[in-house]
């Protein structure tokens, strides 16, 4: 997969861009493309007081401009032409902030992306809802979330799966240690939600041992002989590892987002791994059940295709392998989904 060269085209890319980020990882498809791309970092890193005031505010609609993005954004466009100011997600954008763009530089696209469900109150902010008119193309990960922008106004929205980053989403050789710390027969890697709690937790009371990591799950630690809880937070390479390392790797949906697909659905396959996720339209679009990928509708399916798939190593290793290789030749990567996305409102 080679370098597409766009000429010299250039990107205001915006978003929370620390390491293991999505956003992070969108930004870098966008310059293997070619593109010149100048960045506004909106994230707080590791202040976590920041962070705190901000969720506070958040969930009462307002987004906290604490790095003053905004600002940021009106001094680079008065100094510079860009073709896109690409916003990822950008809850603390302000519409008076991308109206002060097109009045300076009527070229530039607005581009929104989110890989959230916009409509879920705990992502939104009155910057967004106010931005949605405002933008000329909205990218989103949620096929439900097309139709309700066009119902709020939005001029252009363009549904996309979620995407792996190959340099990052891989099938691992890991060393002999790194095997003895991270091997598990099932695993999960996510955030807490209590539908995921009853489904392990259901796994668990029957036998099967599930190793779960994310720091959300702190309390469940030494509930249960067979749960392994490990509270940290795991992304990049070591969540590759984690994922090359467990021989089912559980898709457990965010019902919060009423997701159809995460970006797990991807980036498990990408790394080699056995996917074992919740049976939707989307999945089942992605991969061919039985073959690159398999599902289940409760937790009675998912059971018993666990202990089917635990016994059958020769055909999970054949599934682990055609998906990886579906990730492949559909191209699911970033760069090939975000080139796609270009080539429609170019």
């Amino acid at each position: 997969m080679g370098k597409q060269i766009v000429g010299s085209k250039r990107i205001l890319y915006v978003g929370d861009l620390w390491y293991g980020s999505t956003a992070l990882w969108r930004r870098d498809a966008l310059c293997q493309l070619g593109f010149i791309v100048d960045s506004v970092d909106t994230s707080l890193r590791s202040n976590w007081l920041l962070v705190k005031l901000v969720n506070i505010f958040h969930k009462l609609g307002f987004g906290l401009d604490l790095v003053g993005a905004n600002n940021k954004i009106r001094r680079l466009i008065e100094t510079n032409a860009y073709d896109y100011l690409w916003i990822d997600k950008g809850i603390t954008i302000r519409p008076g902030t991308l109206r002060r763009v097109k009045s300076n530089c009527p070229i530039t696209t607005l581009v929104s992306y989110s890989p959230d469900d916009m409509f879920n109150p705990i992502n939104q902010t009155n910057n967004y809802l106010r931005s949605i008119r405002v933008y000329e193309q909205i990218i989103t990960t949620k096929s439900f979330n097309v139709a309700e922008f066009k119902a709020l106004g939005a001029q252009n929205v363009h549904f996309v799966s979620n995407s792996y980053d190959p340099k990052i989403h891989r099938p691992m050789k890991l060393e002999q240690r790194e095997l003895i710390e991270l091997a598990a027969d099932v695993g999960f890697i996510g955030n807490f939600e209590e539908p995921r709690l009853n489904s392990i937790l259901f796994l668990v009371k029957n036998g099967v041992p599930v190793n779960v990591k994310g720091k959300q799950w702190v309390e469940w630690r030494n509930s249960f002989s067979q749960l392994k809880v490990d509270p940290f937070f795991y992304s990049g390479v070591d969540y590759a590892k984690a994922i090359s390392a467990t021989k089912i790797n559980l898709g457990f949906l965010f019902k919060g987002n009423r997701d159809l697909q995460t970006q797990r659905s991807i980036e498990i396959p990408a790394c080699g791994g056995f996917l074992l996720a919740e049976r939707t339209t989307e999945h089942l679009s992605l991969f061919k059940e039985g073959e690159e990928a398999e599902f289940f509708d409760n937790d009675e399916e998912l059971l018993s295709k666990v202990i089917f798939y635990l016994k059958n190593e020769n055909a999970r290793g054949k599934i682990a392998t055609a998906g990886y290789h579906r990730c492949v030749a559909s191209r699911y990567d970033y760069l090939s989904v975000l080139q796609d996305c270009i080539k429609k409102f170019s």
